[in-house]
């Protein structure tokens, strides 16, 4: 089965590659981009390990990385 990302998915896979070249080493945003190639071959050989999209149907949805918040304060 081949996989693909909705225009919505597209365009935040984008926006996040381009946030991470701005702000964090290259490698992090190579650990992001082999997660997420990993995460597509699991989807496209096990689909419905992944919860069906309400929203879209006949589509899955997974989540690449959690979102990190993290509070600072300052001393």
């Amino acid at each position: 089965m081949q996989v693909y990302l909705s225009q919505t998915a597209y365009d935040q896979v984008q926006d996040i590659i381009l946030y991470l070249e701005d702000n964090w080493p290259e490698q992090v945003r190579d650990n992001f981009l082999d997660k997420l190639a990993r995460t597509m071959e699991i989807m496209a050989s096990m689909p419905y390990i992944f919860p069906a999209s309400e929203k879209f149907p006949g589509m899955r949805k997974c989540v690449i990385t959690p979102p990190n918040h993290r509070l600072l304060s300052g001393g």
